[in-house]
């Protein structure tokens, strides 16, 4: 299912950086919004309040990258002693 008319998600400054991400990822795969919200089960309008720099709820944001192919980590923080890079 796909929809031949693609418009581009908006990708602004003020957007947290984790839908910035996921804006251009479905950008790049051209997913229109309609598609990426029926595969996602998140309705289209949270993703016009993501344009507009709304903050997203972590399995909404989860279930739109997995829809596109991807999913989330999390990650234990390098820190540093002494200069050294310990992880």
């Amino acid at each position: 299912m796909t929809n031949p008319k693609f418009t581009p998600y908006r990708i602004v400054p003020n957007a947290p950086p984790i839908v910035r991400k996921l804006f251009s990822i479905a950008n790049s795969q051209k997913m229109p919004r309609s598609e990426l919200s029926i595969r996602s089960g998140v309705a289209v309008g949270n993703f016009v309040n993501w344009e507009n720099g709304s903050r997203p709820r972590v399995d909404m944001i989860d279930a739109c990258f997995q829809a596109l192919g991807y999913t989330l980590t999390i990650e234990r923080l390098a820190t540093t002693t002494n200069g050294k890079i310990t992880l």
